[in-house]
C-alpha cells in the first residue's frame, strides 16, 4: 500500500498486487473505514476484472478490456508476419 497526503490534510492510497490477494474486500473494508471521516474515490485500473464488487468512480474498462488488448496485439503480430 502506498500513501502519499499534503498539508491541506489529502490523502492518496494506492493498494497494488497480484491476482488473488483480496485487495478488493481489502479495499471495501477500508473504504468503509475512512468515509467516516474523508471523502473517497475508487478507481480500477485493471482491464482483466471480470467485476468489482463495490461501485467505482472510474473504471478502465469503459475505455479498453483486456480483450480487446489481446485481440489488437494479435491483430498486430499477424501484420508483422505478412
Amino acid at each position: 500500500m502506498y500513501m502519499s497526503g499534503s498539508k491541506k490534510g489529502k490523502m492518496n492510497i494506492l493498494i497494488l498486487g497480484l491476482a488473488g490477494l483480496s485487495k478488493s474486500f481489502m479495499i471495501q473494508e477500508f473504504r468503509q473505514y475512512l468515509e467516516m471521516n474523508y471523502s473517497t474515490c475508487r478507481i480500477s485500473l485493471d482491464p482483466s476484472a471480470v467485476k468489482v464488487p463495490y461501485e467505482l468512480d472510474f473504471d478502465i474498462r469503459k475505455n479498453f478490456t483486456l480483450k480487446q488488448i489481446m485481440e489488437e496485439i494479435e491483430s498486430m503480430t499477424r501484420e508483422w508476419v505478412l
